[in-house]
C-alpha cells in the first residue's frame, strides 16, 4: 500500500513537472516564433538598406565625378586667364614701345591728291 501511495505521489509530481515543462516549452516556442519573425524583418530591412546604400554610393560617385569636372573646367579657365593676362601685358608693353610721334597731316596736300589723282 505504501508503495502504491509513493507511486501515486511520484506520478503526481511527474505530471506537475510535465505541466511546468510544457508551459516552458510553449513560452520558448512563442519566443522562437517571435525571434524568427524579427529576424525575417531584420533581413528585409537589411536588404532595403543595402539597396539604399548602393544607390547613395552611386549618387556620391556621380556627384564626385561632376565636381571633378567642374574643378577641371575652373582650372582650365584659370590657365586661359593667366595666358590672356600675359598676352595683354605683352601687348601693353608693345604699345608703350610705339613712338608717340604722329606726322602732321597736310590737309591742303590731301585735298589736292583727291582732286588730281596721280
Amino acid at each position: 500500500k505504501q508503495w502504491y501511495q509513493r507511486r501515486v505521489r511520484e506520478l503526481a509530481s511527474v505530471r506537475k513537472e510535465h505541466g511546468v515543462l510544457t508551459q516552458k516549452c510553449q513560452v520558448a516556442e512563442k519566443k522562437c516564433t517571435s525571434l524568427s519573425q524579427k529576424n525575417k524583418t531584420l533581413r528585409e530591412n537589411e536588404k532595403k538598406m543595402a539597396k539604399s546604400l548602393k544607390l547613395a554610393e552611386s549618387h556620391i560617385i556621380k556627384t564626385a565625378e561632376e565636381l571633378y569636372s567642374v574643378v577641371q573646367n575652373k582650372n582650365n579657365l584659370l590657365r586661359e586667364r593667366t595666358v590672356m593676362a600675359k598676352e595683354i601685358e605683352l601687348l601693353q608693353t608693345q604699345l608703350c614701345d610705339v613712338p608717340q610721334y604722329i606726322p602732321k597731316l597736310d590737309l591742303c596736300q590731301a585735298e589736292r591728291d583727291v582732286i588730281t589723282p596721280s
